[in-house]
């Protein structure tokens, strides 16, 4: 599978992909911060056959019957199948509104944080949804998992949305397709979602900083959440800020992928585009595609699943890394 995009809600703001409806933030897993109350909706850059999503699901003391996750196809606005964790802590999967499978006990007390992966299928025929909770399977369904048949219906997900409530949370999100090779061809099991900020000057610092020079920008760039009353700018195309970023954290040992993100704005009417750099720390560098600049937002870049040189990463490699944005 390839990996689309991954989420650990320490930006509280959404990436490319994304959409937020009136997130509340609560402490996250490790760390950070976790969505309490609200949805979010990844929309998937093309409709997809199979998806699997992983994320962390913090079970509330005393939960109500409540829609965890949602997935659509191009057919209708609504939802094909879902899973729910129920009251007394089972999980139910349903096509609609109709149940085709649970789980034959509670998945956790409350209070648990516990580590759940769903892959699934939206297709009358062939469809299927399964639902693995720390690495277990605990519910499944091979059948119709079309809610609506109307046209366009079978076409593949095209988009799914995690629900959250009062006194539950969710973190360490990742979502992936059928695309691509292993370790990205399965589940990925028990991830977590890091975000990294600057902490230093990075090979270029061509952008002029909100205090007036080019000196410590990354102490303009280093806030989370983002925010623009400090910041460097440039309207000159070609120039570059790139910033060294904090270590993962202690303990890290395996990094699957690395998402490169920037808060960016425009100040004038008109077109504005960014690339964004990732560097080495020998210098071999990538610069993604240009990318349009809106009003105050992030933008990113992969996930990459290999460092610039196409080697796999590693804890050093990505503390040595510098990140940054280019004018395009």
């Amino acid at each position: 599978m390839t990996l689309l995009t991954t989420e650990g809600f320490e930006t509280r703001a959404a990436k490319d992909g994304w959409a937020y409806n009136t997130l509340a933030y609560v402490a996250g897993r490790y760390g950070g911060s976790a969505f309490s109350t609200g949805n979010c909706t990844y929309a998937l850059p093309t409709p997809t056959d199979v998806v699997v999503i992983g994320f962390a699901l913090l079970i509330p003391p005393a939960p109500t019957l409540r829609s965890v996750v949602e997935f659509y196809d191009a057919a209708t606005a609504n939802y094909q199948c879902r899973v729910l964790l129920r009251a007394d802590r089972y999980v139910d999967l349903q096509r609609g509104a109709t149940t085709v499978g649970s789980s034959s006990a509670p998945v956790g007390a409350g209070g648990d944080w516990i580590w759940v992966e769903v892959k699934t299928r939206v297709n009358d025929v062939t469809g299927f949804m399964e639902v693995r909770v720390n690495g277990a399977v605990v519910a499944s369904f091979v059948g119709d998992t079309v809610n609506s048949t109307v046209a366009g219906a079978n076409v593949g997900i095209t988009s799914l949305l995690l629900n959250g409530v009062n006194s539950s949370a969710i973190d360490d999100v990742y979502v992936s397709d059928t695309a691509g090779a292993a370790p990205f061809n399965d589940y990925l099991n028990d991830v977590q979602v890091e975000t990294l900020v600057p902490n230093g000057n990075g090979a270029s610092s061509q952008f002029v900083g909100s205090d007036g020079n080019s000196v410590d920008n990354y102490l303009l760039v280093d806030e989370l959440p983002a925010v623009d009353s400090d910041r460097v700018e440039s309207s000159t195309v070609g120039q570059r800020d790139v910033y060294t970023f904090t270590d993962p954290a202690a303990g890290v040992g395996e990094v699957l992928a690395v998402m490169p993100c920037v808060a960016v704005s425009k100040t004038v009417a008109g077109p504005a585009n960014i690339k964004i750099v990732d560097r080495l720390a020998g210098g071999v560098e990538r610069v993604s595609a240009a990318k349009p600049v809106l009003n105050l937002g992030w933008r990113t870049a992969g996930p990459y699943v290999a460092d610039a040189s196409g080697a796999a990463w590693t804890p050093a490699t990505v503390a040595s890394s510098q990140f940054g944005v280019e004018v395009a």
